[in-house]
């Protein structure tokens, strides 16, 4: 009773809110809803669930050039849960809002502040969705501009509190720069991302990075090399990676491809591993290629092990359009061990994993997919094989 009074407040002080919005510019929606089943076997536990998303996402109009946006998950759980505990909300809590920024878009520049996806790279090097700024100067001929500010964190002792050096309760920031640069036979990035920290941690990891994309005797070209750099009171950072990617449409139902990657693993213990910063917000991994690349596999393609053992690996994929409706994707793909890492007790040596997946629209803006996942673990703790089967109805609007 009580969530049904809320939602009907809710009802009653926005209505008329969107309707003078209609009035005084243009609104438009859109968004998802999913609803999917799953079964996980890692040779210990079995899990079977089903969870759900409705996703909608809006923009207004003020003026040409001028909007502001907005995107919120309702009801993003797994059926049962009677606590509502989304995989991204936290508590008693139905509605998730994880996007809410202006922007102002005009000839010479772009500006996006609030609550807004900030990423660098091809591979998701910098991966982010929080609050800030994020500037384009566009008025540059082929060369495009961008310089973001985050804030990840903004702490005190207490309100209004002048804060000293020595305090653990300083602020978190990241700083960004892009430089994006297009012509007819290729594009390219260069790309930065720094966190400064004020607090006794001094927790401050930086990355560095380029990518180019291109097309070369009709195969398509990407290819990205990052470095990360940085330390914190009682440790270093390091990274450095490679990822290349090389596609050919053989016809117009068969596309198929190639993934290399490439990362510097260490077995220094006052050193550790990066492979991205940010907080994975949209990540993903080769190793789920398919109707669901960003959801199933939890590791890293450039630390695979978790354990600072870096990563070489190969793989191929292809997609094959079966019919008018229905989309074929399989993919498999090794992983080993560039370093013996800071823990060779937990080392993975090896990595190897297939998927196949199918999508098929049921109708106009309806899809049904299912996907299967397997890898298994080449290690000293001889790890059991995961095994992922994921379906999942949707409709887009």
């Amino acid at each position: 009773m009580k969530k049904f009074f809320i939602i009907a407040l809710a009802i009653i002080f926005v209505a008329p809110f969107v309707a003078d919005m209609a009035i005084a510019g243009d609104l438009s929606t859109s968004g998802t809803m999913r609803v999917r089943a799953w079964s996980i076997d890692d040779g210990t536990t079995e899990k079977e669930y089903w969870d759900q998303r409705f996703r909608l996402g809006a923009t207004f109009s003020a003026a040409e050039g001028v909007s502001a946006h907005l995107r919120l998950d309702f009801n993003e759980n797994a059926w049962g849960n009677q606590d509502w505990s989304g995989s991204r909300s936290v508590g008693d809590n139905e509605l998730q809002v994880d996007r809410a920024y202006l922007q102002i878009d005009q000839e010479k520049y772009k500006i996006k502040a609030g609550q807004l996806y900030a990423g660098l790279g091809g591979i998701s090097a910098y991966d982010n969705n929080q609050y800030g700024i994020l500037a384009d100067i566009k008025d540059l001929g082929p060369v495009t501009l961008t310089l973001g500010f985050l804030k990840l964190d903004e702490d005190q002792t207490a309100p209004g509190t002048d804060l000293t050096d020595d305090s653990p309760f300083e602020d978190l920031d990241h700083y960004i720069a892009n430089v994006a640069f297009a012509s007819g036979a290729y594009s390219a990035n260069v790309f930065t991302a720094v966190q400064m920290d004020d607090t006794v941690a001094a927790d401050e990891p930086s990355m560095f990075g380029a990518n180019v994309k291109t097309t070369i005797a009709d195969i398509a070209l990407f290819v990205e090399l990052d470095t990360f750099t940085g330390d914190s009171a009682s440790f270093d950072y390091i990274g450095t990676q490679l990822y290349v990617n090389a596609e050919m449409k053989f016809s117009d139902q068969l596309t198929g491809g190639v993934d290399l990657v490439y990362a510097e693993g260490t077995d220094d213990s006052t050193e550790i591993q990066l492979t991205q910063l940010g907080d994975n917000f949209s990540d993903w991994t080769l190793m789920d290629r398919g109707p669901f690349q960003a959801d199933i596999t939890a590791f890293d393609d450039m630390d695979p092990s978790g354990q600072n053992g870096g990563s070489m690996g190969g793989g191929v994929y292809v997609d094959f359009a079966a019919m008018d409706d229905l989309l074929v994707q399989a993919s498999i793909f090794t992983y080993s061990m560039p370093e013996d890492g800071t823990n060779p007790a937990n080392i993975v040596d090896s990595v190897l994993g297939f998927n196949l997946g199918l999508s098929y629209d049921l109708a106009k803006n309806a899809t049904m997919a299912a996907q299967y996942n397997t890898y298994e673990f080449d290690d000293a703790l001889d790890t059991d094989a995961v095994d992922t089967i994921v379906a999942r109805l949707q409709v887009k609007f």
